[in-house]
């Protein structure tokens, strides 16, 4: 039994497992509950725990973890308590906002390493030095972060493990980029890549190509990062992963921009919009909308009036789909309420004066226009909706 406990703490999963493990966790709770077994709860307490995480729900996955931290102690679990421990430290390293959950984070972590080597289990050992390494990255303390990942690294080549040992080369990866050497991690995204290829992982070696071709443009390689991102999207078409799909075009967008190729970005934009309507996918396909519509105003490569026109129809499908925030972005992109109102009455007012004016139209208005699209959507490019 405590056998199967551990492997069931030092199990790792994947983003897309998320909706099965919360499933299956919260079967496995309800029937260590019945039975009153505080191990196997723990164990199905950390299985939600992990699942909230790649749900990103980090809030719930913190208060589970810490569950679990308080079962184990009470049982005497020692691998299940570090396991919990790298969890918080992971929560942290993702979504973590000060200095409290970098306290938090750093003493959870040091906790679990100090504990796996007691238990002297390598593989726990190995989960805590990846977990540092985002932690160290996330924070900015590089150095740490390039140590950590290398040294989980050798263990995993020492134990023969494959999966972390991918999951370890993207954090590498994150750790030089976090120094600035951006060759390097695009050379460890390239590793990473490679041994998913190697166990049949599609989905998640796309994944990595297109981080790869993030680290080329930010070292400077327009082209490369271009031509990457060809590839990355052929990969994820391949895979069906429709998302990621949509995530490198919003990156093709991006080379394009700084490479001044406004007409070329536009066009991306805008095929992202038709892959997702011929998807079906409505939610997709009406946040591509809003992405175009902010792009044409921030660029001026359209009359705003168009512009409007495209965020009115994708509020119409994101009303559609229930999506709320896409929503309140659609109408903030148009206008909304106060901003719609005076253009109605500048309107109405140039209108009625329009034979005695020689200035033209679109030069009385659209100054003050462009400046509240920039101050509300010059992110959009850089951040995504």
């Amino acid at each position: 039994m405590a056998l199967d406990l551990s492997d069931d703490f030092l199990a790792l999963y994947d983003s897309e497992e998320a909706a099965k493990l919360t499933s299956d966790a919260e079967a496995a709770k309800a029937r260590a509950e019945a039975k009153e077994d505080q191990k196997a709860l723990a164990a199905a307490c950390y299985k939600l725990a992990y699942a909230k995480l790649l749900a990103g729900q980090p809030e719930e996955a913190m208060l589970k973890a810490q569950d679990v931290v308080d079962l184990a102690e009470i049982c005497k679990l020692d691998v299940g308590r570090a396991a919990a421990l790298c969890l918080m430290g992971r929560i942290c390293a993702a979504y973590g906002t000060g200095q409290d959950d970098a306290d938090l984070g750093f003493d959870s972590l040091e906790d679990a390493t100090r504990q796996f080597r007691k238990l002297k289990s390598r593989r726990g050992e190995a989960i805590a030095l990846w977990s540092s390494a985002l932690l160290e990255s996330a924070l900015g303390k590089a150095p740490a972060a390039v140590t950590a990942a290398n040294d989980c690294i050798a263990i995993c080549k020492e134990l023969q493990e494959t999966q972390l040992h991918a999951l370890a080369l993207q954090a590498l990866a994150k750790a030089h980029a976090a120094s600035g050497d951006f060759r390097a991690a695009s050379n460890a995204s390239e590793r990473a890549a490679n041994a998913r290829r190697r166990m049949g992982e599609e989905r998640e070696a796309a994944s990595c190509m297109h981080e790869m071709a993030k680290y080329v443009l930010q070292g400077g390689d327009l082209d490369r990062a271009l031509a990457l991102c060809e590839e990355a999207m052929a990969a994820s078409e391949g895979a069906k992963d429709t998302l990621a799909v949509g995530a490198v075009m919003d990156s093709k967008v991006k080379i394009h921009v700084e490479a001044e190729r406004l007409v070329e970005a536009l066009e991306v934009a805008k095929a992202k919009v038709t892959y997702f309507h011929d998807c079906g996918d409505q939610k997709s396909e009406g946040r591509a909308l809003l992405q175009v519509a902010a792009f044409m105003l921030e660029h001026d490569v359209a009359a705003p009036r168009q512009a409007q026109a495209l965020a009115e129809h994708a509020i119409g499908l994101l009303s559609k789909v229930g999506d709320q925030e896409g929503v309140t972005l659609g109408y903030r992109l148009h206008g909304s309420g106060k901003i719609s109102g005076m253009q109605q009455e500048l309107d109405r007012v140039m209108e009625l004066h329009a034979p005695y004016m020689h200035v033209p139209r679109h030069l009385f208005i659209e100054p003050e226009h462009n400046k509240l699209v920039k101050q509300h959507f010059g992110h959009t490019l850089r951040d995504g909706f």
